[in-house]
């Protein structure tokens, strides 16, 4: 699970866009990613449209207010490759905070 902290440092790398379509793919809604990442909802949808127009295709299937989106292809593929990305930056960025009597190695 990712923390807001995380989010947020991330969006200063500019990763944002990519950030908030994972976020919307590992949390199946609009509503539950934009808690996670303490913004607000209405901003995702365009942002995610802003990302797919960069990439040249869909990740996201809208169905309409209160539905869930639903992945593409495209969007499964990318979710699946940026899982890995973005679990190792928050193991990175935990263990790289912690005091040094705390880490391994």
């Amino acid at each position: 699970m990712m923390s807001r902290n995380l989010a947020k440092l991330l969006e200063r790398l500019g990763l944002n866009r990519l950030l908030r379509f994972w976020a919307v793919a590992e949390y199946g809604s609009y509503h539950h990613a934009a808690e996670v990442l303490g913004i607000r909802e209405c901003n995702l949808p365009s942002l995610i449209d802003s990302l797919e127009m960069s990439l040249g295709y869909r990740l996201l299937i809208r169905r309409g207010p209160g539905k869930k989106p639903l992945l593409t292809g495209e969007g499964r593929e990318l979710h699946r490759q940026l899982t890995p990305i973005f679990e190792s930056t928050a193991q990175a960025i935990a263990t790289s905070t912690r005091p040094p009597a705390q880490r391994k190695g």
